[in-house]
Formats: structure tokens, sequence, C-alpha cells
């Protein structure tokens, strides 16, 4: 094998390379590089002339990859992607945005409490990125679980689901426990603000799955096993999001906080639940505590307990 003149090798060439291997053909190349075909041509024949490899089988049609240029290819683009994030990283340390937070939110609560002291944040410490997400309570528990969100925004009930030792949270919003009923079903036409679950005896209930809301059945059986019956459980929705939509569509009823994101033109109906009126369900901030790591996700929170 002859030695290889690495100073013949440049990142334009790679990347002509890889885009031709991408678009199977060099005119697409050529178009998508804003370059001549003739230019993509001539690279491509000076690379494999110059590594002793044929790195194309070229055909009327377009290009195909050989194994030999299958494997740079591969190898080059992780080169390519290594390359950009360095410089990404690069400007990042330089700009001091090393730092950002990723902020996780549960799909269907309400959180109007917090969005001015979210701006606020913002316009203080524009050098430092936000990332939101929203998702079900047992997807958020996952990633703040799993390191990937520095701080979140659900309700009490799951607290018995986080782990680790510098999570520290915080209640941002009481609530109470209330009944929501579709307008298709015969007890919304109540005209009081209250239900008793002893009118829920011959309801159906639909709940979120395991996977989507952890323990939501435990916790429905044994709340209705105190008032002496066994609940009527019609759907086990994949999301809370899918949670919304059975009820509005159907006549089954949820049991969920009072600060739960409901579109009141759909005509669902909300009633207090006499039994747990002063049992509170609070909404909470919950966060990884890691000063020496990232010291804004303790400075956001201040902003959101102190509603600035």
């Amino acid at each position: 094998m002859k030695p290889l003149d690495f100073t013949s090798i440049n990142m334009q060439k790679m990347l002509i390379f890889i885009t031709a291997a991408e678009k199977h053909s060099f005119n697409s190349a050529a178009l998508q590089l804003n370059t001549s075909v003739s230019t993509v041509s001539k690279t491509i024949s000076a690379l494999e002339y110059e590594f002793g490899i044929q790195l194309f089988v070229r055909k009327t049609s377009g290009v195909i990859l050989t194994p030999a240029g299958r494997y740079l290819f591969e190898k080059w683009k992780e080169i390519i992607i290594e390359f950009s994030g360095s410089i990404e990283k690069a400007l990042e340390i330089q700009t001091d945005m090393m730092y950002s937070l990723r902020i996780g939110l549960m799909f269907t609560l309400q959180y109007e409490e917090i969005y001015f002291a979210i701006e606020n944040f913002k316009a203080d410490y524009r050098q430092v990125p936000l990332h939101f997400s929203k998702m079900d309570s047992g997807s958020l528990i996952r990633k703040f679980n799993n390191d990937k969100l520095d701080a979140i925004f659900t309700s009490e009930k799951d607290l018995e689901n986080i782990d680790g030792q510098d999570v520290k949270w915080k209640t941002i919003k009481d609530g109470t426990f209330c009944i929501y009923v579709p307008k298709s079903n015969p007890l919304s036409q109540r005209e009081t603000e209250r239900i008793s679950f002893f009118d829920l005896k011959k309801e159906r209930f639909i709940i979120a799955d395991d996977l989507a809301s952890p323990n939501d059945a435990n916790r429905l059986c044994e709340i209705c096993k105190q008032f002496g019956f066994t609940p009527k459980i019609e759907t086990y929705a994949d999301s809370a999001a899918s949670v919304l939509v059975q009820m509005q569509f159907g006549e089954s009823i949820i049991i969920a906080p009072d600060y739960l994101d409901v579109d009141i033109k759909s005509g669902i109906k909300k009633y207090i639940l006499v039994e747990l009126e002063y049992e509170k369900c609070r909404k909470l901030v919950i966060w990884h505590e890691r000063p020496d790591k990232n010291p804004y996700i303790r400075t956001f929170v201040e902003y959101i307990l102190d509603k600035k």
C-alpha cells in the first residue's frame, strides 16, 4: 500500500463524498452543495486514485457505494458529526452557554401561574437556553430519574416514584380533587358545585395505564374502597391526552386535581368531591440540586417560587 498524502484530503472533499453517498447521485450532490457535477466527479475520482479504493459503482441511474466505500462513508460521517459538535461546544463555552436547563411539564396540567416567572428568568439570563418538554407523568418521571431533565412540574402523587439523593421539591400551587364529567353523562346536569363519592358507584371511570401514569389504578381503587365500592374502569388509556379525549367523546368520568388543563368549550363539567374537599393535591416543582454542575437550576427554581 502506498503512503497516503493527508495534505490532499480536506473537509470539503469528505463532505462531497458523504453527500454523493447519501444522494446516490453526483448530480444531486452537486445541486445540494451548490457546485458543479464535474467538481463532484473529479473529487471522487481523485479520492479513489489517492486511496487505491473504488468508492462507487457508477450506473446510468446513479451511484452505489461499494462495501469499501460504505465503510469509509460511515466512518467519515462520524468524523464530520464529531467535528461539527466540537465547534458548537467550543462556542457554548466561549459564550457561557455550556449551561442550559431542561424543563419537563406534565401534559394535562395548567401552568398560568409560572409563565411570568419563566419570562423574567429568560430576560435576566439570556445566555441560558431553556428546553421545554410536555409529556405524561410516567415519561416525565423516567426522564427525570435518568437525568434527562433538570426540573419538572407535576402533581404530588408522582413524588413516590422519584429517585435520587440530590432531589428537592416545593409546592407551587395547592389544589383539591375534583370529578370531571362529560356533557353526555347525565351526572353533568347536576346544578351543584359538589358531588359525593356515593353518587359515583354506578359510574364508569377512565384512567391512564401504568406506563403513562404509574399507580393511578391502585390509587383509584383505594379511594373508592373507603366508600364501599369497587370502581368500574372502562378504559386504560395510553396517555393523559387520550384520557381527556376519551372522556370528551364518551360518558366515563375521571378524578383529577382542579388544575387539570380542560377545554371548557368541550362541555366537560367539574365538581368538587365532598369527601376530598379538604385533602390537598399539590402541584410541585421538583429539581436536581446540583450547584457544582449547573448553578442555574436553583436560580430558575427561585424565580418560580418567588413568581417574580
